[in-house]
């Protein structure tokens, strides 16, 4: 039998378990109702619900005054008012309410007319909200240590956020993790199979960039095997939501039939999409498909129309494209002078076609003054990029002292160059007029270089001469070689 006193202690326990429950099943039930004035208010914006929500918020309940921000952020059954919203973001968070916290850390992270950009506050009440598991906060940290918002950069932090995050299903963060392992960004080492595994996750969650990046993946065998099929099916989920360059990427697809039957019209269809959109390549692509007839009529003013969007972007295709147009008056006035000015754009982003061109233009007065000296220039950055054109060209000029001093062996150097890709009148002119010229001239140059005296008998400049003597051997046994092989 217990005792008289264990008897009144085991009651006195009863009635605080009940005081207790009785409190829980007010919480709960005053949660219940707070949500459910705001559901109205930002239903149809029911004043009666809103004044309600007003008052609980002014009796001092967080989750009444986060939901007041959130209507006064919004314009839900009141005009928007930032600093209001503000505020009452601001109480809510005074009371550890960790939606609010996250809520008032972007309020000082975005700024407004209203509250002054302040990224250490942000950084602040990310963190109390983030240490309350808020996900969403976590994401901003993994942010904030990755980008030095409010903080110094600390990758490795970055990544502990991002993954907290990630585990609690942000698909921000699932995606920016993907990034992290794609890129090596503060983990040990890159990890394609770890992106690959976040960004599925991302994209299974309708992530946008996850999607596209998932096509990504299965399209270039980044983390798992090469499949189209797969690529294209999440390019599509990407581009259905949007996504430009998902967008593009179908087109390219289609136009090519890649991993998918051709179809220009189906291209031409997603290029529209993303050009729309103001995307670079897909309007430079619509405006050749345009020029050239490839899934719709040719309309040289609409390709005109699209590569000068494409080309106002900086996109060097472009610019070369519509400078083509301009020189040769297709779709648009002739105009030489314009077309040197878009040639040299995109000339000076290192497109090999424009350099030729703009090489061609010095070389002949097109829209320029002659310049023989500035069209080797614009022929040699084209040559070295392996331009078969310039290097034919460049040849020429090193041969007959265009625009240069007279180099045979230079001469015969790109003019191998050009005739090992198949350019015909390089071959030809190594074939039959340069090949013996070559050879009697280094021949000459060398038996006169053997003969000379050296006047200083000093080892670096012998060493000069050495290093010049089995330089032009070497190139003559190149040139030899690499004719009898084309």
């Amino acid at each position: 039998m217990p005792s008289q006193t264990e008897v009144v202690q085991n009651e006195n326990r009863n009635r605080e378990i009940i005081v207790e429950l009785e409190e829980t099943a007010r919480s709960q039930i005053k949660t219940i109702m707070i949500n459910k004035l705001y559901k109205q208010v930002k239903i149809n914006g029911d004043q009666v619900s809103f004044k309600a929500l007003h008052n609980a918020a002014e009796l001092g309940s967080a989750l009444a005054q986060y939901n007041l921000g959130l209507c006064y952020e919004n314009g839900l059954g009141i005009e928007i008012n930032l600093n209001k919203a503000f505020s009452w973001y601001f109480e809510a968070a005074k009371q550890g309410h960790s939606n609010a916290q996250y809520r008032l850390a972007k309020c000082y992270a975005e700024g407004s007319k209203e509250i002054e950009k302040n990224l250490p506050q942000a950084f602040f009440w990310l963190t109390q909200a983030a240490n309350q598991d808020n996900a969403n906060a976590q994401y901003g940290l993994g942010w904030c240590y990755e980008n030095g918002e409010g903080i110094d950069i600390n990758l490795k932090e970055a990544i502990v956020w991002y993954s907290r995050s990630a585990k609690q299903e942000n698909p921000d963060a699932q995606y920016n993790l993907g990034l992290c392992y794609e890129k090596g960004i503060g983990v040990v080492e890159a990890d394609l199979q770890k992106a690959f595994f976040w960004y599925k996750k991302a994209a299974k969650q309708e992530h946008i960039k996850g999607q596209y990046n998932l096509g990504l993946c299965y399209e270039n065998g980044l983390g798992i095997a090469i499949d189209l099929k797969k690529a294209i099916n999440w390019y599509t989920k990407a581009a259905n939501n949007g996504y430009a360059d998902a967008q593009y990427k179908l087109g390219t697809f289609y136009i090519n039939g890649n991993g998918v039957e051709k179809d220009l019209k189906e291209a031409v269809d997603w290029y529209i999409k993303a050009a729309d959109q103001g995307h670079a390549k897909a309007q430079y692509n619509l405006g050749y498909c345009y020029k050239n007839s490839l899934g719709v009529k040719k309309d040289l003013e609409t390709a005109i129309f699209w590569y000068t969007q494409s080309a106002n972007q900086e996109y060097a295709k472009a610019q070369y494209s519509l400078g083509f147009c301009y020189q040769n008056g297709l779709g648009v006035k002739k105009d030489r002078r314009h077309a040197v000015f878009l040639f040299t754009k995109a000339a000076n982003q290192g497109f090999a076609e424009a350099q030729y061109n703009l090489g061609i233009c010095y070389q002949n007065g097109l829209g320029i003054k002659e310049d023989l000296e500035t069209a080797v220039v614009w022929y040699t950055k084209a040559a070295k990029q392996g331009h078969a054109e310039a290097q034919s060209n460049l040849g020429w000029c090193y041969e007959d002292a265009k625009g240069v001093e007279q180099d045979l062996e230079q001469a015969c150097f790109w003019y191998t160059k050009a005739a090992n890709q198949g350019h015909a009148g390089a071959r030809a002119v190594l074939l039959k007029k340069y090949q013996p010229q070559f050879t009697s001239y280094l021949e000459d140059k060398q038996k006169k270089m053997k003969k000379e005296k050296w006047k200083d008998m000093e080892v670096t400049e012998a060493v000069e001469r050495n290093e010049d003597m089995e330089t032009y051997e070497e190139e003559e046994n190149l040139v030899i070689s690499k004719l009898k092989l084309s």
